[in-house]
């Protein structure tokens, strides 16, 4: 009776463990066929969107494409494409050279132009250049100390005396005084002023001054616009005797402003922190040689003191 009892007891536990085997191994192949199902799924998906897609398209084009095609429309998607473009960042070094201290120039005297034997146009012109560079041989120094007052821009004359802005040299090379601008102690431009010939002379000493900067949108509006208002103030008077048109300077700076902001703003494949081009033509200024002859008057002073 006991061994029957104990044989009934074996079969029994055989019978539960083959149960278990079976529904281990159900439950292998129901996770294996879940981890199938997850990988498959989404390359199906998108193999219908496709698919789904390639068929519609010949049918949607025709809805769609001539809204889409209208010059406003593409307008906005070319804007809000390219909406992320900015500038490459400055380096800290840079910014801290921009606004840091004012540079105190040291100036280098450019070749006076060459004097040109014989008579006629050219050799009058030559005059009337060597007439110019005495007449401006102190400008920077005058700017500089008026700079000195209240701003960080700062004039160094170089020692070129062939300016190279916005000119033809087809006829030449044409003569006048150059100057780096500098905003503390950041090179930020050019300047370049040269005679208006035939024509200048004592009375009517007009002058072309061509300015060029660069990176001026790391600095405020006012500051660009004093610099150049400075500058205009010196050189851009107008003589309203002959009816001649000089430039505006107001109009010229806002202009040239405008401008730059338009520019950098303009969606291109490029990308800067704006570039200013200006030119003022009128004439030098009264202010100017008042000015002019109070410095040379205290460089005489200070002459003598020594």
């Amino acid at each position: 009776m006991t061994q029957d009892k104990a044989g009934r007891l074996c079969l029994a536990k055989g019978r539960k463990a083959g149960q278990m085997a079976e529904l281990s191994l159900v439950e292998q192949i129901a996770r294996r066929a879940e981890r199938i199902y997850r990988a498959v799924m989404p390359i199906a998906v998108w193999g219908i969107v496709v698919l789904g897609g390639y068929l519609l398209w010949p049918y949607l084009s025709r809805l769609v494409w001539p809204y889409l095609s209208r010059p406003d429309v593409l307008a906005i998607i070319d804007l809000s494409r390219q909406a992320a473009r900015r500038p490459p960042s400055p380096n800290s070094r840079f910014l801290k050279k921009l606004f840091s201290e004012p540079i105190t120039p040291e100036h280098e005297s450019p070749n006076e132009p060459p004097i040109v034997a014989g008579d006629g146009l050219h050799a009058r012109c030559r005059d009337m250049e060597r007439h110019f560079f005495a007449d401006f041989a102190e400008f920077a120094d005058i700017v500089n100390r008026w700079f000195a007052a209240y701003s960080p821009w700062r004039l160094k004359q170089l020692p070129d005396d062939d300016v190279r802005l916005n000119v033809d040299f087809s006829s030449g090379p044409i003569f006048g005084r150059c100057y780096a601008i500098f905003h503390n102690q950041v090179e930020l431009g050019r300047l370049e002023i040269q005679p208006q010939l035939p024509t200048y002379d004592t009375a009517t000493p007009e002058v072309i001054t061509e300015i060029e900067l660069h990176s001026v949108r790391l600095l405020s509006y006012d500051t660009i616009a004093d610099f150049l208002s400075v500058i205009a103030m010196y050189v851009c008077d107008s003589n309203p005797k002959d009816g001649k048109s000089y430039t505006n300077p107001n109009e010229a700076i806002v202009g040239a402003l405008t401008k730059a902001l338009w520019e950098t703003q303009r969606i291109t494949e490029f990308a800067d922190w704006g570039e200013l081009s200006l030119r003022f033509n009128g004439l030098a200024t009264r202010l100017y040689f008042d000015h002019r002859e109070h410095h040379r008057e205290a460089l005489q002073e200070k002459r003598g003191h020594r």
